[in-house]
């Protein structure tokens, strides 16, 4: 008998071994594990399963004795391959370090909606290692990679139904936190940012505002060449993001499908673009090269290729240093991203809109994360806005 490994991310690896039977839909089961390590310890994980499947431990196995653990990895090593690795990585820490500990070994199909709520609930007030709660985001994560991996169990067939359907999260539910963060900061509110960030490094005042109106992420901002912003037409194509997995930088594919995108922007933003790449093309001279559009827009100014990006955790050093001197200390520059949605749906502008700008996968999910952000008088609006593109469930 014969299984299959292949390393979707560094030091994580798939290995499946085939059952030898066929589900209803004709196709061959297997049992599929998620392994961490060296190839070695792949291989050898791999010979364990094996000897598994030969010794009868996962034949004929009901599908209403899907664990929520097995569920969960079958999920992941099916979607993973057009993730990030930054997404595949952090989305893997997840499901490892908080949903399988508690709910691993749970029979899927018994786990019902008041216990996940429960459990979300107790992850708001004391779900970090240091016993204080995770922020609104970090338990949405938590909740949607459950969801994903029950509608995927039910599409298969494993499952009847998902309890996700009627699980419900309160936001806002740590007193002690007052405002979320990403509620509290509007763009006009941040935009004090870009001047002072400009004294700070030569360049990061620019970084800041491309941040700002388009609220791309991190790692798309680092991973733009010029031949990526057409100056004349007034976009940024975003189709590329850099991150750090593992202590290895990767330049790959963006967050997922629908962060590859254009994203216009306005005469003063191309204008400080315009502005900087003549001062980097200075910078480039008075080292002996020419700029030109392969190069990339904030490159590291002792390579005079041009090639070598900032390191990816830099400008999130610099908007603290800088942000703790102009009394926006508390934010962070993912608060640019977090500005963008809060004042584009405070002005009324689509969910659709919003969610295509931001690089997110549908409006629901725009809403979902933001709606907080929306102000009273607003809400109602965004509402009426969100029923035409978001069909009734």
């Amino acid at each position: 008998m014969r299984g299959t490994r292949r390393e979707r991310a560094p030091g994580v690896w798939e290995i499946s071994v085939s059952l030898g039977v066929k589900d209803d839909l004709g196709r061959y089961r297997r049992v599929s594990r998620t392994v961490h390590g060296t190839k070695t310890e792949a291989e050898k994980a791999l010979r364990a399963l094996i000897g598994e499947v030969e010794a009868g431990k996962h034949h004929d196995r009901p599908s209403a004795h899907l664990t929520v653990a097995e569920m969960l990895h079958r999920w992941y090593i099916a979607e993973q391959p057009g993730w990030s690795p930054a997404h595949a990585a952090q989305t893997l820490r997840i499901i490892e370090q908080r949903i399988v500990p508690k709910f691993g070994s749970a029979q899927a199909g018994e786990l019902r909606a008041p216990a996940i709520e429960a459990w979300l609930a107790h992850l708001s007030k004391a779900g970090r290692q240091d016993g204080k709660g995770l922020s609104d985001g970090q338990v949405h994560k938590t909740k949607i990679i459950l969801a994903a991996a029950y509608a995927d169990a039910v599409r298969l067939g494993d499952l009847p139904h998902s309890p996700m359907l009627v699980v419900r999260v309160r936001k806002g539910r740590r007193a002690d936190r007052g405002q979320d963060r990403r509620t509290a900061h509007t763009v006009a509110d941040l935009w004090p940012m870009v001047e002072a960030a400009e004294r700070f490094r030569p360049g990061f005042g620019v970084f800041v505002h491309l941040a700002i109106i388009t609220g791309a992420r991190r790692g798309e901002l680092l991973a733009l060449r010029w031949s990526d912003i057409d100056l004349d037409g007034g976009s940024v194509r975003i189709e590329r993001g850099l991150s750090m997995v593992n202590g290895v930088l990767h330049e790959g594919p963006p967050k997922n499908d629908s962060s590859i995108r254009s994203v216009p922007i306005d005469a003063t933003t191309v204008a400080a673009l315009k502005a900087w790449r003549r001062q980097l093309a200075e910078l480039s001279l008075a080292n002996g090269a020419r700029l030109s559009n392969s190069w990339r827009v904030w490159p590291i100014g002792t390579d005079p290729t041009g090639e070598t990006p900032w390191h990816v955790d830099t400008p999130s050093k610099w908007w603290r240093a800088v942000a703790n001197t102009i009394g926006l200390d508390g934010t962070a520059l993912h608060s640019c991203r977090h500005a963008v949605a809060t004042t584009m749906l405070s002005a009324g502008v689509d969910p659709r809109t919003v969610a295509d700008h931001l690089g997110h996968a549908s409006p629901a999910v725009t809403l979902d994360v933001y709606s907080a952000a929306v102000p009273a008088r607003s809400r109602a609006a965004v509402e009426a806005l969100a029923a035409t593109v978001i069909p009734a469930t």
